[in-house]
């Protein structure tokens, strides 16, 4: 059976199962952020939540109680974290990336005397995780079209949106959970849609009649087969055999 039929379905049916997409950051990005409005808000409702917050920097003293930081200089940098955002803004972009993909990774500028004077957050569908012997983590960057380049546990910045068990550095965001139910949900979106594009004809609409004076006709296999043949060809996408 062929449970839908739409070319761009999300789930494809392979003799009665269900196919189930690939868990990577671009069907996370292309067939949930994209492509549902529900988690699109969604999404949206907590990247805004992050840019509105106020940024306060707290340390552990001795007694390993909270203690806020007056004097420090990233509150400064943070109003203009780069060229093209403000802190607002940024924080969103972060919170976004690390929703979708699970993770986000934000490379340090710095000026030729090592200082920190930037902060930029990169793709992370262009990034792979490069672990240390001592466990820290770099990355490899590749952009299309480009040699990849390596961007040190130093000069970056690693977020995940929610640690797994094995502490893979891509940690995990809710798309990923959520990958089965936006597949039913797509697939049955297509399907509703083909429904109606094919003038809401119903797709089971052949059913051979075994009873009677032309059950015979059914016990050759030829004829099977030029009537399935026959009926494709004069319904198209109507329906199935």
């Amino acid at each position: 059976d062929m449970r839908s039929a739409a070319a761009n379905q999300f789930v494809q049916w392979h003799i009665g199962k269900p196919m189930w997409p690939d868990a990577d950051i671009r069907t996370f990005e292309r067939d949930g952020y994209r492509r549902s409005a529900l988690v699109f808000r969604c999404v949206q409702y907590l990247a805004n939540a992050a840019g509105s917050a106020p940024l306060a920097l707290f340390f552990e003293n001795e007694d390993g109680d909270p203690q806020e930081v007056k004097d420090h200089p990233l509150p400064e940098m943070m109003r203009q974290p780069n060229l093209g955002q403000g802190y607002a803004q940024f924080m969103a972009f972060v919170t976004m990336t690390a929703v979708v993909a699970g993770f986000a990774v934000i490379e340090k500028e710095r000026d030729r005397a090592g200082r920190v004077i930037g902060l930029w957050v990169m793709r992370p569908d262009w990034l792979k995780a490069i672990r240390r012997p001592e466990g820290r983590i770099d990355w490899e960057y590749k952009v299309p079209g480009n040699d990849p380049i390596i961007k040190k546990h130093e000069d970056v910045v690693h977020l995940t949106y929610a640690d797994t068990l094995d502490g893979r550095p891509t940690g995990i965001g809710p798309l990923e959970v959520m990958l089965r139910e936006l597949g039913i949900a797509n697939a049955l979106t297509d399907f509703v849609k083909v429904f109606f594009d094919n003038g809401a004809i119903p797709r089971y609409i052949g059913i051979p009649n075994t009873d009677g004076v032309f059950a015979k006709q059914w016990e050759d296999p030829e004829r099977v087969n030029a009537f399935r043949k026959l009926f494709k060809q004069t319904y198209a996408n109507a329906g199935s055999v």
